[in-house]
């Protein structure tokens, strides 16, 4: 029983954030050049470091669901996140 009710709790959680953000972080030995959602790469993060980017509101319950998807482009490859909590960070090489 507690097994049902448990499942059934996590699949129905709310999340309301004024101002997500996403991280990435640089887990590789080389500097990353980068760029939040373009194709020119006007930033670096070396190898350790993190970058963020506040990406403004995100609601989801029951009824309703905003969310964000946002493009990380680099020299190391290009990745594209649904935002869909108030703080996610990816790890990249």
């Amino acid at each position: 029983m507690f097994l049902v009710i448990s499942g059934f709790l996590s699949c129905c959680n709310n999340v309301n954030c004024d101002n997500a953000q996403i991280c990435v972080k640089n887990v590789g030995n080389e500097t990353i050049h980068y760029c939040w959602n373009c194709n020119s790469y006007d930033d670096s993060i070396a190898p350790g470091e993190s970058t963020c980017l506040d990406v403004g509101p995100i609601y989801i319950n029951l009824t309703t669901t905003s969310t964000v998807w946002v493009e990380f482009d680099s020299d190391h490859g290009t990745y594209r996140t649904e935002v869909n909590d108030c703080y996610i960070e990816k790890e990249i090489e």
